[in-house]
């Protein structure tokens, strides 16, 4: 747990007055099977540690992910912990305000980053969207998974090469197959898409995104960038 403890002493310069609890319910673990499988990971050789992990991260879902109390009205919990209980928390099957439905299955197939976790998009048809801070992950079908170290996102797709783009402020991109146009204003930036044109806008921290047959919406910061198929990528006057 070496990476949460050092990411837990970076949360905690930030508010020092918080009081701050460690947990063994929070450890790494192996909570359902791989899908894709890992290597040479087979249940029949992980089987015990398999059924353990899996009761004990479902009881930290429990225990840390719930409604609020009706009495609490400004207070939040910073939770910091690996890879595999964060994909677990995002994909575990409920209604609560924090997880998506999506099968656990693919839970392998989310790349997770540094930061606590903070807000999660479920669009049709999607394995789900997830933003940790700073840090946007867009895991979509048949992709590989995104990275993102401070301002500067990668993305690697299937086909396709791979793109590191910086900028100031947040940077986002955002990856779509066979997508309609998405809107937000103020850059007034035209994209030229295979055979159609997709136009941006940015208002302030306010982004729209129509795609067919849904709508969503999200919070990201000043300036946006969109990168497609076979398409010439334009960058912000600023970049």
């Amino acid at each position: 747990m070496t990476r949460a403890k050092q990411t837990a002493d970076i949360v905690a310069k930030s508010i020092p007055d918080v009081p701050r609890e460690e947990t063994g319910i929070l450890r790494e673990g192996a909570p359902i099977p791989p899908e894709p499988l890992i290597g040479n990971w087979r249940l029949e050789k992980n089987v015990g540690h398999f059924y353990q992990n899996g009761a004990r991260i479902e009881a930290a879902f429990r225990r840390y992910v719930h409604r609020a109390d009706p009495e609490q009205k400004t207070d939040l919990e910073v939770v910091v912990c690996h890879a595999n209980v964060i994909r677990y928390f995002v994909c575990r099957k409920g209604t609560t305000n924090i997880a998506l439905n999506v099968t656990l299955e693919h839970e392998n197939r989310k790349k997770t980053t540094n930061i606590a976790l903070n807000v999660i998009f479920e669009h049709e048809n999607r394995k789900g969207t997830t933003n940790i801070a700073l840090n946007v992950i867009f895991e979509c079908e048949n992709r590989k998974g995104t990275t993102n170290i401070a301002l500067n996102v990668t993305f690697e797709l299937e086909n396709r090469k791979k793109n590191n783009q910086t900028n100031i402020a947040l940077n986002v991109i955002f990856e779509h197959e066979n997508r309609k146009g998405t809107t937000h204003n103020a850059l007034n930036v035209t994209f030229e898409l295979e055979n159609r044109k997709k136009t941006t806008t940015n208002i302030a921290l306010n982004v729209i995104f129509e795609h067919e047959n849904r709508k969503g919406t999200t919070n990201i910061a000043l300036n946006v960038i969109f990168e497609h198929e076979n398409i010439t990528k334009k960058k912000l006057p600023f970049n």
